[in-house]
C-alpha cells in the first residue's frame, strides 16, 4: 500500500520529534482538513508503480531530514511535485513511466517514459514564493493585494532560468517535457487569470523556440490542480 499517509508514517517513525509533523498532527486535530493539498498528492502517489515508489520515498525522506530554513519543507514538498507529473503522464497516456535515482555528479531528469514508441524524459521543476514574499509575511504588517497583481520581471528571469536548467538535464540524455509546479506569492490566486495571460505572452516572446520542449505549468490550490487551461496552451509550444 502507497500513498501519503504511508509516506508520513514512515516519516515519523525515523523523525518523531519532527516540528512539521507536529504541526501537522495539532492542526488536523483541531482543524481537519486544513492541508487541503495532501488529497491530490495522495491520489498521485497511489499512481506509482512499485520502482518509482520507492525510489520517491526515498529521495523524499532524504529531503525531510535536511536543514529546514525559512521556506520549511519545500524541498520535500519539491520532490513529491514528482508524482504529479508521474500522474499526469499515466493521464496522457504514456506508458513504462519511471521516476529515476540520482546519480551522484551527473544531471537527470526526474522521469523517463515511452510515448507513440519513442523513450522520452520530464524534469520536474517547482517555483516557490519570493524571497518578498517571506520578508513580507515575517514581517506582520498588512499589504494592498495590488502587490500581486502582476507577474514580476524577476518572476519572469526566475521562470527562464528554470525552464534552461531543466532543458539542460533533458537535452543529457534525449528529449522530452518540463513540468512546472508554481507557488505564486499571491496565494488566494486572485489574479491568477492574468498571471496565465502573462505566462502565455512570455513563452511565444521571450524563450528560445530552438531549444523548447513541451511544457505543463500548474500550481495546486485547495488540492486540486490549476493552469489546465494553461497547460493545454503550452503542451506543444
Amino acid at each position: 500500500m502507497q500513498g501519503l499517509n504511508q509516506l508520513l508514517s514512515k516519516l515519523k517513525q525515523q523523525y518523531p520529534e519532527d516540528w512539521w509533523l507536529e504541526r501537522r498532527l495539532v492542526s488536523e486535530t483541531i482543524f481537519p482538513g486544513s492541508f487541503p493539498q495532501e488529497k491530490i498528492y495522495d491520489q498521485a502517489l497511489h499512481f506509482l508503480d512499485s520502482d518509482s515508489w520507492e525510489v520517491l520515498s526515498k529521495h523524499a525522506i532524504k529531503a525531510f531530514s535536511e536543514p529546514d530554513n525559512e521556506r520549511g519543507k519545500s524541498q520535500f514538498f519539491s520532490l513529491l511535485n514528482e508524482s504529479l507529473a508521474y500522474q499526469y503522464l499515466v493521464q496522457k497516456e504514456a506508458s513504462l513511466i519511471r521516476l529515476l535515482p540520482r546519480i551522484k555528479n551527473k544531471q537527470t531528469p526526474d522521469i523517463k517514459y515511452i510515448f507513440d514508441g519513442q523513450i522520452l524524459y520530464c524534469e520536474v521543476k517547482t517555483i516557490s514564493i519570493s524571497n518578498e514574499e517571506i520578508i513580507r509575511s515575517k514581517s506582520g504588517q498588512v499589504f494592498d493585494n495590488h502587490i500581486y497583481q502582476e507577474l514580476s520581471l524577476s518572476f519572469l528571469d526566475k521562470l527562464r532560468k528554470t525552464i534552461n536548467n531543466a532543458l539542460n538535464q533533458i537535452a543529457a540524455v534525449g528529449s522530452g517535457f518540463v513540468y512546472v509546479i508554481i507557488n505564486f506569492d499571491d496565494f488566494t490566486l486572485d489574479h491568477y487569470a492574468r498571471y496565465e495571460e502573462q505566462i502565455l505572452e512570455w513563452c511565444v516572446t521571450k524563450t528560445d523556440r530552438e531549444r523548447k520542449p513541451s511544457l505543463s505549468c500548474f500550481t495546486l490550490d485547495e488540492g486540486r490542480p490549476l493552469a489546465e487551461g494553461l497547460q493545454d496552451h503550452l503542451a506543444n509550444y
